[in-house]
């Protein structure tokens, strides 16, 4: 039997592999319990209206990306359509690090449906406006004494949304997406509501903020990114992330129900017959 032992530990570790891939191949939403913040978080976007303009600090490090990236994606694109079904205008902004334009970067160009949009009226992106709390702070005062050209190099006066964006005043609402302390943009932008996504692990970070209601509605981590996904009908790697957790965990049980299985109805009845 010990000679046997490489290769079940071989093959528990080939099927362990062989699961967790199914749900990238065959995608299925698997149903979630909602938390009522994703609810709430949805809800605010919903509730956009024609004409009103929300700003989004993509600030997250490439290391938060499996966590973060698939709300950003979902977030964006659900923003997107609120452009085009209602006339809300959408900002996307980095402040923190290179890196964060890296992150940002990435989602804008390879992951948002812009179609039916048109750059400059129905949505921007600022790019990267080093600084990040000097960059938070003079956004909210006094924008375009801050911002002189979007990402692409054109000139903030040229680009018609941007006419009427002066100061914090001129958005309904802002968001941001950050690995590190939600601090900053609370005391630079708490005169509005603020959304966020966030690493699960800063939840406690945020909480008294959330009690206070200055963040009135967040995404937590990977798991509220699929719950987001799930309630927009949109299946996405966040989805597809729990999915496979999921089913790395119903394997786990099956080994373990499988293991006692052999143990007890094999080898202690075997011992007991060499015993006797």
């Amino acid at each position: 039997m010990s000679a046997m032992l490489p290769k079940v530990d071989r093959l528990i570790f080939l099927l362990f592999l062989f699961f967790i891939a199914i749900p990238f191949i065959l995608p299925v939403a698997l149903p979630l319990p909602i938390s009522p913040t994703t609810l709430k978080y949805k809800e605010i976007l919903e509730n956009l209206r024609k004409g009103d303009t929300i700003i989004w600090f993509v600030d997250a490090m490439i290391g938060a990306w499996a966590e973060t990236a698939p709300g950003d994606i979902a977030t964006f694109n659900f923003i997107l359509e609120q452009c085009r079904e209602k006339g809300v205008k959408f900002v996307m902004v980095t402040t923190f690090h290179a890196e964060s334009l890296a992150y940002a970067e990435t989602i804008f160009k390879n992951y948002l449906n812009t179609e039916g949009l048109t750059y400059g009226v129905d949505y921007v992106y600022l790019g990267w406006i080093p600084g990040y709390e000097s960059a938070l702070a003079g956004i909210a005062g006094n924008l375009p004494a801050i911002v002189k050209t979007d990402y692409y190099g054109t000139p903030i006066s040229q680009i018609p949304m941007m006419q009427n964006l002066h100061s914090i005043d001129d958005f309904a609402i802002s968001g941001f997406t950050s690995s590190t302390s939600p601090d900053p943009y609370i005391r630079q932008w708490s005169k509005k509501p603020i959304i966020t996504n966030i690493l699960a692990a800063n939840i406690g970070w945020i909480m008294p903020y959330v009690e206070k209601r200055i963040i009135v509605a967040y995404l937590a981590g990977v798991r509220g990114a699929a719950e987001f996904e799930y309630l927009i009908g949109r299946i996405g790697s966040a989805t597809k992330l729990i999915s496979a957790q999921s089913t790395a965990h119903i394997y786990a049980v099956a080994l373990l129900i499988a293991a006692n299985i052999y143990y007890f109805g094999f080898v202690r009845r075997r011992g007991e017959v060499i015993k006797k």
